[in-house]
């Protein structure tokens, strides 16, 4: 099945980002064994450009963040970490030749940081690849594992790879019972998309997704029942467009929820 979709993808010109996912997974596993409980997870485009991709992140003094990134094998020879303080000085950084960064950081004061990936190396040919970045905290005893949601991202792009779609931008956020988590991302010229939202299905029952223009219009909803929710509909204007995921019921005795949305687009 993975060799059919992938050779589908490449006849139709889409870059999969299953390379990217099953190396990721692998990190992952690796942190959660070391008792970190990942928070936050955003998947995306970087460009060989010299700045990179950067994910806000509100830190507490002390706080003791551990950051994993993962180029794209098949585009990306170096990837590189950094944190950034609220007056844009580097208080940490990777900087290794690999394209697996892992850094500590411990927030000496209470505000915004930005952590960043930048490409310290690209393949030859290639000027822009996928990456993913996690994010999370040490525990005191085992962490509730994100890698069921993983799964369900890996599902998702699959499915959407297999039409013709190509991912653009994943983000996963922790959500409350009840509550809703809001994930931005930028469309240009594309002619369709597609948006996916599932969570663990261990620990959801019914997941809804939203999304909204840049005018900040609601233009298409999934309310079923259910841990997945499904969204089509046409990227008219450009610009940062808005998915909300609302938990609205939870498995018994769960207080939240790993949720992740994929967003992915084609020219028709």
């Amino acid at each position: 099945m993975l060799l059919s979709l992938l050779g589908l993808a490449q006849a139709q010109g889409v870059a999969s980002l299953r390379p990217v996912l099953d190396r990721f997974a692998v990190g992952i596993r690796q942190l959660e064994a070391e008792q970190v409980q990942i928070t936050d997870m955003s998947i995306g485009i970087v460009f060989d450009d010299g700045i990179g991709a950067a994910h806000p992140v509100f830190l507490q003094e002390g706080d003791d963040l551990a950051v994993l990134g993962m180029g794209d094998p098949d585009r990306i020879a170096d990837l590189d970490l950094f944190v950034f303080d609220e007056r844009g000085e580097v208080v940490q950084r990777d900087e290794d030749p690999d394209n697996a960064p892992v850094l500590h950081f411990v927030a000496p004061h209470t505000g915004l940081y930005e952590v960043r990936v930048v490409v310290g190396a690209a393949h030859p040919g290639w000027e822009l690849g996928f990456f993913s970045l996690a994010m999370g905290y040490g525990t005191d005893g085992p962490p509730v594992s994100v890698l069921e949601t993983l799964e369900t991202a890996e599902f998702a792009s699959e499915l959407l790879e297999e039409q013709g779609y190509q991912a653009i931008h994943a983000e996963w956020e922790t959500i409350g019972a009840g509550q809703t988590a809001f994930v931005q991302a930028r469309i240009d010229d594309w002619t369709h998309c597609i948006a996916i939202a599932g969570a663990s299905p261990s620990r959801t029952r019914r997941l809804d997704l939203y999304v909204g223009d840049p005018g900040d219009d609601g233009v298409a909803r999934d309310r079923r029942n259910g841990e997945m929710g499904f969204a089509d509909f046409t990227p008219n204007p450009a610009g940062q467009w808005m998915f909300a995921m609302k938990a609205r019921r939870l498995a018994r005795g769960v207080t939240d929820t790993h949720a992740v949305v994929v967003l992915a687009c084609r020219d028709d």
